[in-house]
């Protein structure tokens, strides 16, 4: 089961690796903070997985970039 870190006010970050040059959007940070989207299916009763797989394609995308009915067609684990 995921554990979210996500505290009132709180975004995901970026660690070392990405420049802030630039704002990028983050899923599930490396500190496992859920950004609202990610927390929202999180918290809707039998969807906790799906956080972890929708962020292991889109960590980095918008929202508009991103597939989730690929990821809802998959059989519940």
């Amino acid at each position: 089961m995921t554990i979210s870190k996500r505290k009132k006010g709180q975004s995901p970050t970026h660690d070392s690796h990405h420049e802030e040059r630039e704002r990028l959007p983050r899923f599930i940070d490396h500190n496992g903070v859920h950004c609202g989207v990610a927390y929202m299916i999180l918290k809707s009763s039998g969807f906790e997985h799906l956080p972890n797989e929708i962020n292991q394609t889109y960590e980095y995308s918008f929202i508009d970039e991103t597939q989730f009915r690929k990821c809802l067609r998959k059989p519940l684990a």
